[in-house]
């Protein structure tokens, strides 16, 4: 697996599934995603089998990056906040190929 890609959130489901989508756009590239759960609102339904959601109980952005790495099974790691999301379907394959240059 090329990417671990850790999406810490925090009541913001709205925003989520964009940032989600924009992951599985991604093309020529495995990759996981690592949804850490760090809030109170339910998450909507994520079914896709590359996805899994960790829960932060509530100890803020910087433990649930922590909690999102120390699950990691990618040979790299590439964060996306829950409100961000990109734009381009080779972003991840361009990485990795500079990561590897």
């Amino acid at each position: 697996m090329d990417f671990s890609v850790i999406m810490p959130t925090r009541n913001r489901p709205q925003y989520l599934v964009q940032a989600v989508e924009s992951v599985l756009a991604q093309d020529d590239v495995t990759f996981e995603i690592l949804v850490v759960d760090d809030g109170i609102i339910a998450l909507p339904t994520l079914t896709d089998g590359r996805i899994k959601i960790l829960s932060n109980n509530q100890r803020g952005p910087v433990p649930a990056r922590n909690l999102g790495v120390a699950n990691a099974k990618g040979g790299h790691i590439a964060f996306l906040d829950d409100d961000d999301w990109w734009t381009e379907s080779d972003f991840l394959s361009r990485a990795h190929e500079i990561l590897m240059y």
